[in-house]
């Protein structure tokens, strides 16, 4: 699945998790033994002008146009610097960030894509920001999202599969066992049996006992999808899964979190999974998410024919 000759790369700009993000990328370059591209998009020709139903916006000069390419080539070159990477490939893109991304991905071929997050609080819970939603809606590659105070790679903590019990479970495993493997990591594989609500009585909701089977033939099932020799831990837990797995990352020490997202509508294209938003607003590990549409898939798919 990770080859080592395809570039991971890293969107960044001025905020403080495109810089953890770039430190994490670099890790996880330097660890893959992959090259490292760090991409800055700026617009592309006059942005606002044909959308304006005033034209009181004035046409963008070739003078800005260039000092917008500078400030971009300087911020690079600063980050590259800062995060240790001044062998990265630097790209600077014009047009609109995602499409820009995903271009530049496609293009590179890129095993994966990493991008800070700067989800924080109730609002922010449900939703991503623009960018980040259009790139997880629409890459094939997995996205990696990664908090402003995501803990560094350099730890010795597991790599760590939360599965859900869906077609997303043997690719989220695969991604995970790739990392963890290239990387020098433990594998951890995690399901959560929620309770289910039976009667509601006048005290509340009754949680029905659910048999454990349910976790283990999942687990089984996923850690058997694995190439053989591919060694791994299966956790079951009980509970709410979001919490559930909050804690067990906080537990072991993870610094990278592999999860499923369902790509579910346009009306709900920005919205994550509970476990991958618990992760992302806990503020403590990246997320590297599978998608429906995942190239992982794909080849799950070819390979079982």
């Amino acid at each position: 699945m990770l080859d080592g000759h395809r570039p991971i790369l890293c969107a960044v700009d001025r905020s403080e998790p495109a810089r953890t993000a770039g430190r994490l990328a670099a890790s996880l370059a330097d660890g893959l033994r992959s090259p490292l591209t760090l991409l800055h998009a700026i617009p592309a020709g006059p942005p606002l002008m044909e959308l304006a139903s005033v034209r009181r916006i004035p046409p963008s000069h070739p003078e800005r146009h260039d000092l917008m390419l500078d400030e971009a080539h300087e911020l690079l070159a600063q980050v590259a610097g800062e995060i240790g990477a001044r062998s990265a490939h630097l790209v600077v893109g014009e047009g609109l960030p995602a499409e820009t991304i995903l271009e530049r991905s496609a293009s590179d071929g890129a095993e994966l894509i990493v991008m800070g997050t700067g989800r924080r609080g109730i609002a922010a819970s449900m939703f991503l920001g623009s960018v980040s939603s259009g790139v997880v809606k629409r890459s094939p590659r997995p996205v990696v999202l990664v908090p402003a105070h995501a803990r560094p790679l350099s730890g010795p903590g597991p790599i760590l599969a939360a599965l859900d019990d869906d077609a997303l479970a043997p690719g989220t495993a695969a991604l995970a066992a790739g990392l963890a493997q290239r990387l020098g990591r433990e594998l951890v594989l995690a399901h959560v049996v929620e309770p289910e609500l039976g009667a509601v009585t006048m005290a509340g909701a009754v949680p029905v006992e659910v048999s454990d089977r349910r976790a283990s033939a999942v687990l089984d099932r996923t850690a058997a999808s694995l190439a053989p020799g591919c060694g791994c831990e299966t956790v079951a837990l009980r509970g709410p899964a979001a919490e559930q797995i909050v804690a067990l990352a906080r537990d072991r020490g993870s610094a990278l979190v592999v999860a499923g997202s369902h790509r579910l509508g346009p009306l709900r294209s920005g919205l994550l999974g509970s476990v991958s938003s618990a992760l992302l607003d806990a503020d403590e590990v990246a997320v590297a998410l599978v998608t429906t549409k995942s190239d992982l898939l794909q080849a799950e798919d070819e390979e079982r024919r």
